[in-house]
């Protein structure tokens, strides 16, 4: 799974977070 797909995956199940605030939580993982 790539960092993409994560964050697509993520967006999916958290619809009421915004894409830069998954995208900052998978950088913080990674």
């Amino acid at each position: 799974m790539t960092k993409s797909e994560l964050i697509a995956r993520l967006a999916e199940q958290n619809p009421t977070l915004y894409h830069r605030d998954i995208e900052r939580l998978v950088n913080t993982v990674f």
